[in-house]
């Protein structure tokens, strides 16, 4: 898929910034939060491949980021 392909299928989720399906988000124009993307592959209408290319791709996550077991932290 294209990025544009991907915006597309990402801007039928609603985005947690408050975007309704089908609108933009609220940030500069053309532009997506990654958690949309996010969004869009949990309910299957993006491939959670091409939703790895996308964050892999744009650089947001280095390879250090981590994420905490509340469980094992608690």
């Amino acid at each position: 898929m294209t990025i544009h392909q991907l915006c597309l299928a990402a801007l039928n989720s609603q985005c947690p910034c408050g975007a309704p399906p089908g609108c933009p988000c609220v940030c500069e124009s053309a532009h997506y939060h990654y958690a949309r993307f996010a969004v869009a592959a949990r309910e299957g209408r993006l491939p959670v491949a091409e939703f790895a290319a996308v964050i892999h791709d744009a650089d947001v996550f280095r390879g250090f980021d981590t994420l905490a077991d509340p469980a094992v932290i608690a």
